[in-house]
């Protein structure tokens, strides 16, 4: 694996034959200044260094595709995951074997998302120095050359244990969430993200499909939708990290009749369950 990592020295030898080369550019946003001075260029450099080794977030390249083996990574992962930047760098099998066993064949399987996209971001627990498991945020893009040929990945991770944690209290205490959950005045509906199950369902969505919560809990998010292919695509699209409101869906109530709805879509994982839920209002 090739190691991309520069000096200051290289840096300034590779600014320098940008400057040559800048009328090759075509982007204006990427041009390097003509008369910056070296000093002030070293000091951009340390600036950079300190926002990236210092941040809350891991950033990292990596390359595209087989192994995903990093090519560069900050070094606050000593601080928020224990490792040396290093053990990454010289190791191409780090990142794939520090993933917990129960997540790797669905975090590896859900990369194809990436190569589909240019985008991808998952969540999935990653071993910790000290032997722990920690839950991880993660999120990359493909960076492509003017030919679109895929270079490399570049992302970053997020360490979300604690608020996986909350989330986990909030929804093993039964009686909080039934109280938020059973009192919100809009509709929510929630299902299994792989079979479509409805999984839950408040007082408000009950009144406004027609159906008792026993029935409802045999349905399937498709069996209330009037624009069923839609839907499938909205839920491949959440599932893929696109989470956005969708102003316009037509649904079906018990007794057939459609009607308008808007819904505020979201996706979290219970246990080793992917959920999709949806807040709706009639419009």
């Amino acid at each position: 694996m090739t190691n991309k990592r520069k000096t200051k020295a290289q840096l300034i030898n590779q600014s320098n034959n940008v400057r040559r080369q800048d009328s090759k550019l075509k982007s204006p946003c990427r041009e390097v200044p003509q008369n910056l001075p070296e000093s002030e260029f070293i000091k951009k450099i340390e600036r950079l260094e300190l926002l990236l080794n210092n941040g809350p977030a891991v950033i990292y390249t990596c390359e595209y595709g087989g192994n995903w083996a990093a090519t560069f990574i900050s070094e606050n992962i000593k601080e928020v995951f224990g490792y040396m930047a290093s053990e990454f760098i010289e190791n191409s099998n780090k990142w794939v074997d520090s993933i917990h066993p129960e997540d790797k064949q669905q975090v590896i399987a859900d990369l194809d998302n990436l190569l589909k996209n240019d985008y991808h971001s998952h969540d999935y627990r990653f071993l910790h120095k000290d032997g722990s498991y920690r839950w991880v945020h993660d999120e990359l893009k493909v960076m492509r050359d003017n030919d679109r040929n895929p270079i490399e990945c570049i992302g970053y991770y997020t360490d979300i244990t604690e608020y996986k944690k909350v989330m986990e209290k909030l929804w093993e205490s039964e009686d909080k969430y039934r109280q938020l959950f059973a009192n919100v005045l809009d509709a929510i509906v929630i299902f299994d993200a792989e079979t479509y199950r409805c999984i839950d369902v408040n007082k408000t969505a009950l009144h406004l499909y027609g159906y008792s919560k026993e029935e409802f809990l045999q349905l399937k998010l498709t069996d209330i939708s009037a624009e069923v292919e839609k839907t499938v695509e909205s839920v491949a699209e959440i599932h893929e990290g696109k989470i956005l409101p969708i102003p316009l869906r037509y649904h079906r109530k018990k007794n057939g009749t459609t009607f308008p709805v808007e819904i505020s879509p979201g996706f979290f994982v219970l246990g080793n369950r992917k959920l999709v839920y949806g807040i709706i209002k009639t419009t």
